[in-house]
């Protein structure tokens, strides 16, 4: 456990170094980045509202017409399939959220019950690995989200793996 935690913090820290590194170089190739323009407007929001949802759907059936040949009779029927079961997938986005918000008070219940079994010092190293998970999550979603520093990324060498 201890090597794994060690090689978890070593390739939190290798991530962030790249990614401070190579910061400079992502703000000099600003044109391989889309501006805000580019962008579709439900982007980074978490959720598209329904007209964006509705927008994304239309945008989707162009690019079906075009890579699939579809006749504008196929058109029709994929729009008139989506609008039947609109307020079906409607429904069952906002079951989810619910079920997901109801989890999250759940797990921070359970996990406020076993705090209450552990030491001060567990606690304390408890929160440090879960900040050091967060730090890899955000360097891995960093890395995920600028192409750039993926492509850098893919051509610097693997880290050796440590085996003991």
């Amino acid at each position: 456990m201890k090597n794994r935690n060690s090689a978890i913090r070593w390739f939190a820290a290798f991530l962030l170094a790249f990614l401070f590194t190579s910061a400079s170089t992502s703000f000099a190739q600003t044109a391989a980045t889309p501006s805000p323009d580019d962008q579709k407007p439900w982007m980074g929001r978490g959720h598209m509202q329904d007209g964006e949802m509705m927008q994304h759907r239309l945008e989707h059936l162009q690019k079906m017409k075009e890579q699939l040949g579809l006749t504008d009779d196929q058109v029709a029927k994929i729009k008139a399939v989506w609008e039947a079961n609109k307020a079906k997938l409607k429904a069952d986005r906002e079951a989810v959220r619910a079920a997901q918000k109801q989890m999250g008070a759940d797990s921070k219940a359970v996990m406020e019950q076993v705090k209450s079994l552990l030491t001060p010092d567990q606690i304390a190293k408890m929160k440090q690995l879960r900040e050091d998970q967060r730090t890899l999550h955000n360097a891995q979603r960093a890395l995920h989200q600028n192409p750039t520093i993926q492509n850098e990324q893919q051509a610097q060498p693997t880290p050796p793996v440590d085996k003991n």
